[in-house]
This record gives C-alpha cells, sequence and structure tokens, in this order.
C-alpha cells in the first residue's frame, strides 16, 4: 500500500504547487510582466512638434527619419481634414519605440506613424 501512496501524494503536491504558483516560473519572482518590461526598455520621449498639415496628414520627419501615418488624414482633396489647422498643427510627438510615434495635440488628435526602414526623403514633394 504505501509504494501506491507516495507517488500519488507526490502528483498531487506537484499538480497543487503548479497552479498555485501565480508568476511565471521562467521570469521568476519580482520580474515585471512582459508589457512592463518591454515599455522600460524604450523610454517614451515627447518632443513638442509642428506637423505639416498642408496635403494631409500622410508622413513625417522626425529627428531625421521618415514616418508614414498608420492611417492617413485628408479632406479627399489632399488638405487636411476639416478640423485640422491648415499648413501646420502644434503638438507634441511623443516616440513611443524605436519604430513608431504618436502625435497629439490640443485639440485631441493622435496620430500613429511607423518608420519607413531606409527612407532618406519623403513619398511626395507638396506644393
Amino acid at each position: 500500500m504505501r509504494r501506491t501512496v507516495l507517488p500519488v501524494t507526490a502528483m498531487v503536491l506537484a499538480a497543487a504547487l503548479a497552479g498555485c504558483q501565480g508568476a511565471d516560473p521562467v521570469a521568476g519572482p519580482g520580474t515585471p510582466p512582459p508589457s512592463t518590461a518591454r515599455a522600460a526598455a524604450y523610454p517614451v520621449r515627447e518632443l513638442p512638434f509642428t506637423l505639416y498639415t498642408h496635403c494631409g496628414v500622410n508622413e513625417v520627419s522626425i529627428e531625421g527619419r521618415w514616418y508614414d501615418a498608420v492611417a492617413p488624414l485628408s479632406d479627399g482633396n489632399g488638405n487636411p481634414p476639416p478640423d485640422w489647422d491648415h499648413l501646420f498643427q502644434e503638438g507634441t510627438m511623443r516616440l513611443t519605440s524605436p519604430t513608431e510615434a504618436e502625435f497629439h495635440d490640443s485639440a485631441g488628435h493622435v496620430v500613429t506613424f511607423r518608420l519607413r526602414p531606409g527612407a532618406t526623403e519623403p513619398r511626395m514633394i507638396c506644393a
């Protein structure tokens, strides 16, 4: 009888301990969750920013690197949408990762931009 009880008790104990841990056994206690760890690895930077809007909100150069708008904005005729300033929109550019940035302004507009790797100039010259 002892031979049967010992293995069963060990299996029940192991299952109970595994179910109660709650923490990632690989990461260990005190390790932040992956999303927090990623955020800590790339601190968000905010820059005062003047966004050129004359031909709509399509692309932007930030610190010498070109980014495309994830969802370009225009009025359908190559101008900014009606609730945007024409020529320039003042706001803040938040560099949220090595490849993404977000423009925010006091009107509540938010535009996400993604890095265009290898780009050295705009896609189009707006006249």
